[in-house]
């Protein structure tokens, strides 16, 4: 690592030296360090926007009744261009009210503005040389992003087995419990549950929204629904208002309406259902005929039957009721009665010659 002495083309600055440090970037599966995704951002993000929002505070020796002053800022960070230092004296000058900037120097956190380290490379160590120095930057990141989450109104059970990215708005009024991981750009509103074990990345959900144990992928989950335990909403998942997805229900690329439940072991895929429907416990939306996925529509009110299959292209109008076991490869109008299964054969005293162990 090495300390770098330029001075600015810049005519505003041409007489202002500045120092970058500069240390080597280590590489892990083809990425550099500060390329590497840290909660949400590129690490070097976080690096420049943590030096950005420390500029004003770090300012010192300002003296408003000449026209000239120094600054010193205190950074732990690298700085990466020259385009940054100019971007960051920038913000000095509006501060300044009008005095003139005589030099920028760029301190290591923790430092005294007048060490000899200033100018030398004595034993400066910044952060991303390693792989435990990106595991290190990450948990003071996350404690951050946690910190400011529960001083805006949010619970955090535990904060050691919680992890939510930058990215992600939680409004007050949320309660995450242990061992959830939020991603991407999602959004949690007011009066919504997390409980334990939950992976949720670019999802919206809703307020009063309930999930247990469950995965969720660029999903949209509206007000007072629950979800799981053991739900998977894959991507393009809409599901209503007051809905039930229960344990093991998967839903992809489809649309449940308002007040509808699947309570249950089922498999809701490329398929739009109305409001106030109930899918049954193993029912199975057979979208795929082998080269072409199909979509299905189930309408309003409508009540299908446990291990009921409905295979895909079917329009299944509202009021509607399909009988448990029942393969639905027709168009169903209103108010129809489906039974689909074969009818029940039963055949008196024969069961020995299938069991095992009776004589």
């Amino acid at each position: 690592m090495s300390i770098i002495s330029k001075r600015f083309e810049n005519e505003k600055y041409a007489d202002i030296a500045f120092y970058i440090f500069k240390e080597e970037c280590f590489t892990f599966n083809n990425e550099k360090s500060y390329d590497i995704k840290i909660l949400g951002k590129k690490s070097l993000e976080y690096l420049t926007t943590r030096f950005f929002a420390n500029v004003i505070d770090d300012i010192h020796s300002i003296d408003t009744t000449k026209n000239e002053y120094n600054v010193f800022i205190s950074s732990a960070y690298p700085l990466f261009s020259t385009e940054t230092v100019l971007n960051a004296l920038a913000l000095i000058d509006k501060t300044s009210k009008g005095c003139r900037c005589n030099g920028a120097y760029f301190l290591k956190k923790g430092m005294s503005i007048n060490d000899d380290l200033l100018l030398c490379d004595n034993d400066i160590n910044l952060p991303l040389k390693s792989l435990k120095d990106i595991s290190n930057v990450t948990t003071s990141i996350k404690m951050e992003i946690l910190n400011d989450l529960m001083e805006n109104g949010v619970m955090i059970c535990d904060i050691n087995s919680t992890f939510i990215d930058s990215t992600v708005k939680v409004d007050k009024g949320v309660k995450i419990m242990a061992n959830n991981t939020i991603v991407g750009n999602t959004t949690i509103a007011s009066g919504a549950i997390l409980y334990p074990n939950n992976y949720v990345d670019n999802c919206n959900i809703g307020e009063g929204v309930s999930i247990k144990a469950s995965n969720m992928v660029d999903s949209k989950i509206g007000a007072n629904t629950t979800v799981g335990p053991n739900a998977y909403l894959r991507p393009n998942s809409n599901i209503g208002c007051n809905c039930k997805i229960g344990d093991f229900v998967e839903v992809k690329n489809s649309n449940f309406g308002d007040g509808s439940k699947a309570s249950h072991l089922a498999y809701i895929g490329d398929a739009d259902i109305g409001k106030n429907v109930n899918i049954g416990c193993g029912t199975i939306f057979v979208n795929y005929d082998g080269k072409h996925k199909n979509r299905s529509v189930v309408g309003d009110n409508s009540f299908v039957g446990s291990n009921s299959n409905i295979v895909a292209p079917v329009v299944i109008d509202k009021n509607v009721f399909i009988a448990a076991g029942t393969t639905v490869t027709e168009n169903l109008q209103e108010f129809d009665l489906c039974i689909g299964r074969c009818r029940e054969v039963v055949k008196k005293q024969r069961a020995q010659k299938y069991l095992k162990n009776i004589d």
